[in-house]
């Protein structure tokens, strides 16, 4: 049997009275005023915020990755050629203990295909690579340039008679008659994106047979001196501080 209740709601359950339809009303209305609360969140000020915020985030990467793309599958090779022009010193170095041989160098390089929009720095370098029988693999810097994307006159590299920045060694004292293969190293570092690196060789030398020359500060082996005169000033100061100063001269065994 169906009953009628008050309000005129149909039931199949025997209505117990106005006070059970009062308690379902009440139940109803509050659910309602909670959906109510979750919509109002929905649309407040920091909420439409966070979706602004965070749609941005997804274009500027989409936009990002785009950018990056573009410019990673261009062709970047490059075209290099080097050549030892004159040997500056070559020397055993007591103070280093190692063979320092001093070069100069004509390099020709054409980096231009190496920037492009998503270009910002180049970083290029010089290395040699030789062995000996202590060693399979020896690897030194003799040269290194920063190129930024706005050093437009470097982007083609024309160089002539440039002292090496750094020495070719050898801790074994074995480069007499070797022979070193020459790399020209680039690594582009991208706005967006990953670095990547690369290498091409460019030339072979062979070290000099023989030891030559000076290095421009003078042979001292610093191993070698000894203090000949000793003189200790003692300056009038505050309990606290005291200063000295001491002389020492030095010369060769």
């Amino acid at each position: 049997f169906f009953f009628q209740a008050e309000d005129g709601i149909r039931d199949s359950v025997a209505s117990r009275g106005l006070g059970d339809v009062y308690k379902r009303q009440v139940s109803t209305q509050s659910t309602w005023g909670f959906q109510q609360g979750e919509m109002a969140s929905a649309y407040s000020l920091t909420s439409r915020l966070n979706n602004i915020c965070f749609f941005g985030l997804i274009v500027l990467g989409v936009m990002s990755a785009g950018n990056f793309l573009t410019g990673y599958f261009q062709p970047k090779e490059v075209q290099a050629k080097f050549n030892m022009d004159r040997v500056v010193h070559f020397v055993k170095d007591r103070y280093e203990e190692a063979d320092d041989l001093q070069i100069t160098f004509s390099l020709e390089a054409d980096l231009r295909k190496q920037f492009d929009w998503n270009t910002n720095l180049l970083f290029v370098w010089i290395s040699v690579e030789f062995e000996n029988k202590y060693s399979k693999r020896n690897q030194m810097t003799i040269w290194d340039l920063r190129i930024g994307r706005e050093d437009i006159e470097n982007h083609q590299l024309n160089l002539r008679d440039v002292s090496a920045k750094y020495p070719i060694s050898d801790v074994y004292y074995k480069l007499s008659g070797e022979v070193g293969t020459v790399y020209f190293n680039y690594e582009h570092m991208p706005i967006v994106g990953i670095n990547y690196k690369n290498k091409i060789e460019v030339g072979k030398i062979v070290f000099p047979g023989e030891y030559k020359g000076k290095k421009k500060a003078e042979q001292i082996d610093y191993h070698m001196l000894t203090p000949v005169s000793y003189t200790h000033l003692t300056l009038p100061t505050s309990d606290l501080v005291q200063i000295s100063v001491v002389a020492v001269s030095l010369k060769n065994k």
